[in-house]
């Protein structure tokens, strides 16, 4: 055996030591920060942000609707042209008697 040792560093988990050391002070910030989640949430910010994504959450449907004709009345405005034509062009087929 050349050489027994396991492969990464860290005792074999694969990563080096920094990036291991920066895993254990991510989780372990992250754990004790869990500690303070109630906290945070009292937060004048916070409930002011929360209360403006719900607001906005509840009126999404709204908006996308107004968005919606907005962009069609625009787009018929661009298009009027070729609109007026194909509605012309229709109307004369609908209209067309048969003759025989």
């Amino acid at each position: 055996m050349e050489n027994s040792k396991p492969a990464g560093g860290a005792g074999g988990s694969g990563l080096a030591a920094p990036e291991l050391g920066f895993l254990v002070v991510f989780w372990l910030g992250a754990w004790v920060s869990s500690f303070y989640i109630g906290d945070i949430t009292k937060l004048p910010p916070f409930v002011a942000l929360a209360n403006g994504l719900v607001f906005m959450f509840d009126q999404s449907a709204f908006m996308l609707a107004v968005v919606t004709v907005i962009a069609s009345l625009y787009g018929m405005y661009v298009f009027r042209e070729s609109l007026a034509r194909y509605l012309i062009l229709i109307v004369k087929k609908l209209t067309k008697s048969k003759r025989r």
